[in-house]
């Protein structure tokens, strides 16, 4: 199956969670510079927790991935660590049932809304309307590379799933990680 292919399906499986989260009341806050603190600190700490046990658990059963696509991607943890710092926030221990799927093209749906809302974020970033007391590091993404970045994680989405079969898990990783981020926005607009 051509790359483009994995590509567009990946785009109409989620096209409906991603518009869900685009709309968020805290995603419009953030957008808009008036997300409340008290919002903004819950969700950094539930990316926290989340990030800080999905990154490890990639590490340990896809190195192979790690080094195709650079540790650089594997350190969101250590970003929403440095922001909730800035914040005076403690840090939450990592969210012990969380691990990264073990299935190729299932990490491959994970990985293709992660780096998508890195994307996302840089974007947010760009409206220039700031975060509370600045804790922005997760939400700088790769800085001046985000761009870059993003085009070589399609390139490498296209040479790692192919087939009906693998496409379908692959979608079915991407729906339910925007479930996932979905909660944490969620969550926080509970605050």
């Amino acid at each position: 199956m051509p790359g483009s292919d994995i590509r567009n399906a990946l785009r109409q499986a989620t096209m409906a969670a991603h518009r869900e989260l685009d709309e968020h009341p805290v995603v419009q806050a953030m957008v808009n510079g008036n997300v409340t603190r008290s919002q903004f600190e819950i969700l950094l700490k539930e990316y926290a927790g989340w990030f800080s046990a999905w990154e490890p658990s990639v590490a340990t059963l896809h190195p192979e991935v790690v080094a195709e696509l650079g540790e650089f991607r594997f350190e969101k943890s250590l970003w929403l660590a440095e922001d909730l710092e800035r914040l005076g926030v403690d840090v939450p221990a990592a969210a012990q049932e969380i691990r990264a799927a073990e299935d190729g093209a299932r990490l491959a749906g994970e990985l293709y809304v992660i780096e998508g809302s890195t994307l996302g974020g840089a974007a947010m970033m760009r409206s220039g309307k700031g975060f509370p007391s600045g804790a922005n590091r997760f939400y700088e993404g790769y800085g001046a590379r985000t761009g870059e970045a993003w085009m070589a994680m399609v390139a490498w989405l296209d040479g790692h799933v192919s087939g009906g079969a693998e496409v379908d898990r692959a979608c079915a990783a991407a729906v339910e990680t925007f479930a996932v981020f979905r909660g944490f926005l969620d969550r926080a607009a509970g605050a």
